[in-house]
């Protein structure tokens, strides 16, 4: 590793023979690397296993694009525990797993699962899929998600479930966070740009729905959105989180 990694910050309290010892022990140290997307403590009650498998569905296996759009954030734990609950019934864990890559040449199929998620209320699965490999299908997942946002009024259920549901706005609010910081806000390229554009909004009028803030006022799509705003709106929308 280079010098500017090296763990130096008590050396000024050792003698200098001190000091010369401890410069040839630490050449020879490494470090392992930090995983992208690590999850920052262990996920209780995860079937690991399955999570990998479900994360892998939604990841384009074939490099169709050739990295022209940007890796989508990892599911987080709050997610993943939410989706494997509902992936517990046969036939959400059936459409589900109609959303991978295989089924492509059927490309009807992965609609056809965005709204059977939306009319069993399948919250983290369509959470889940605003992070498919396929923009067409994450923008379609965002928007049946806003559906679902724009029904609560009129869910009529106790006090518990009520409560349910507020843990499950956070753990949206959490991820959907998630996903906005860990994609560009543009990208390079024409047809590419605009679509990813068409994503970032979408995400943003989630959040914004989801908060019951108006922090994209009247805008329309991202033109001319600068960066202070855009940090300005994401504090906004941060703001709504609780610590747990």
């Amino acid at each position: 590793m280079n010098r500017q990694g090296r763990s130096v910050y008590r050396w000024h309290m050792l003698p200098i023979a001190a000091l010369a010892s401890a410069l040839l022990w630490c050449s020879s140290c490494t470090f392992d690397p930090v995983p992208t997307n690590a999850q920052e403590a262990p996920c209780s009650g995860l079937d690991t296993a399955l999570a990998r498998h479900d994360q892998a569905i939604l990841r384009d296996t074939s490099d169709l694009f050739q990295g022209a759009y940007p890796e989508a954030p990892a599911l987080t734990c709050p997610t993943l525990l939410g989706l494997q609950r509902e992936l517990k019934d046969d036939s959400a864990r059936y459409h589900y797993e109609r959303l991978a890559m295989s089924y492509w040449p059927q490309h009807p199929v992965w609609s056809e699962s965005i709204r059977y998620f939306e009319r069993h209320f399948n919250y983290y699965a369509l959470l889940a899929t605003s992070t498919h490999w396929n923009h067409d299908q994450k923008i379609g997942a965002l928007r049946a998600y806003q559906q679902l946002i724009r029904m609560r009024p009129m869910i009529c259920t106790t006090k518990a479930g009520y409560d349910a549901l507020e843990a499950q706005d956070q753990d949206a609010l959490q991820f959907l966070i998630h996903v906005l910081e860990g994609n560009p806000l543009m990208i390079p390229g024409s047809e590419n740009s605009t679509i990813h554009g068409v994503y970032m909004f979408t995400l943003m009028e989630t959040l914004d729905l989801l908060t019951k803030e108006h922090a994209l006022k009247e805008r329309t799509d991202l033109r001319g959105l600068n960066d202070l705003q855009y940090e300005q709106m994401t504090l906004i929308w941060r703001g709504h989180l609780k610590k747990r």
